[in-house]
Formats: structure tokens, sequence, C-alpha cells
């Protein structure tokens, strides 16, 4: 499922390839943006209890899709949007926007979504608990 465009958002080109060996799974907001905020939200997570903790860091990986990109594309994503979300943006910000500030789409909705509906152009995960 790594490198499945059948199952994660991808680009226009990921979806041409010919092998899950020309792409690369990537993640919407990178990993170095995902910690920061989990670490921002509260000074010592030792004094949250464990349910509150863990919807909190469910909602916030919620936002984080993981994106099937090109190996170019990837490349594209060099510099600072390889670990930020580039000049101005933050968690709080749309989830794909570092693909349009890499001139790989023009706006979060050029990205294919599967039908399953797991992933939106909002980023948001919806469980199949949530279909039923």
């Amino acid at each position: 499922m790594k490198r499945d465009v059948t199952a994660l958002p991808h680009t226009a080109a990921a979806a041409r390839v010919l092998s899950p060996s020309e792409l690369r799974h990537e993640h919407a907001v990178p990993r170095k943006i995902v910690r920061e905020h989990l670490t921002s939200l509260h000074v010592r997570w030792s004094d949250v209890d464990e349910d509150t903790a863990l919807a909190e860091i469910a909602e916030v990986l919620d936002r984080c899709p993981p994106v099937l990109v090109t190996i170019e594309e990837d490349r594209q994503l060099g510099g600072p949007l390889r670990a930020g979300m580039g000049k101005g943006g933050s968690f709080e910000e749309a989830p794909f926007a570092r693909y349009v500030r890499a001139g790989l789409v023009a706006s979060a909705g050029e990205l294919r979504f599967p039908p399953n509906g797991l992933w939106t152009p909002e980023g948001r995960y919806r469980s199949s608990a949530k279909h039923q």
C-alpha cells in the first residue's frame, strides 16, 4: 500500500508511472513540523491523561496524509520544503500547501484522491466506521 496509487493521494504524474519503484511515498506535512506542533501543544505531555493525549495526537496525524509523487517531483520538494512547509508556512496551513509552493500542483484540488474515502483534499482521514 505504501506506493499504491489506488489507495493513497497522488499527483497526476504519479498516476502515469509504469512501476511503483518510480514513486516516492511523501509526507504531506514533514515529520519535523508534526513533531514541533505536537511539542507545542503541551509543556509536559506527562501531565495530560492518556485518552486526551491519544485523541490530540490522532487529530494531528489526521491532518498529515501520505502522498505519492514521482522521483522528479520528490527532488522539487528539496531545500526548505524537504523538512518544512516553506516560507511563511505552518502546520495550521492546508496540508498540501508544500506541493503548491513546489509547483507540483496549482491547488490541492489537482491532487488525485482514490475513491476509498480515506483522504480528502482537506487532508482529513475518514475512518471506515464513519462511513457505515
